[in-house]
């Protein structure tokens, strides 16, 4: 049996969603093996369905049913593209996702602004981090840059 087939077999496929019925993580997503070792169910389906991905691209669920492997409900799009489509759905947003795409992210691009214009090295930072409602550890951190980098400043 060749490889399209043996995946193909380990779908159960219903007039919505196909399930992938093999191994799955702890997220619930399919795992497959091809050439490349262990690899994201819905990624193989879509590459046997509509070609390559291309570099950088993640494949997302219109669906929202992580064993889904049905690519009439994947899409491509950049993690930026799957930080969003996750926060606007409520989801779990992963921690690459930065600033507001970030379903924990508490403090706005303008308060981050602010506390970077606010912080003298050197002073006290309690009644700064206090006013903001985050720890003073967390306000240092932004401060000087080590949060909050790769969304806007």
């Amino acid at each position: 049996m060749d490889n399209v087939t043996r995946f193909w077999r380990s779908v159960s496929k219903t007039t919505g969603c196909w399930l992938w019925t093999g191994t799955v993580n702890a997220d619930g997503y399919g795992l497959a093996h091809n050439v490349q070792g262990i690899v994201l169910a819905h990624r193989i389906a879509w590459t046997l369905a509509r070609g390559p991905i291309p570099a950088g691209m993640c494949v997302l669920h219109s669906c929202d049913v992580a064993a889904c492997v049905n690519p009439g409900h994947l899409f491509l799009g950049t993690r930026a593209d799957n930080c969003r489509d996750r926060a606007a759905k409520g989801r779990t947003v992963a921690s690459h996702c930065y600033g507001l795409a970030n379903g924990k992210a508490r403090l706005t691009d303008d308060e981050v602004a602010e506390i970077r214009r606010l912080y003298v090295p050197g002073q006290g930072v309690g009644k700064l981090a206090a006013s903001f409602g985050i720890a003073h550890s967390t306000l240092i951190n932004i401060a000087v840059g080590r949060r909050r980098i790769g969304g806007p400043s």
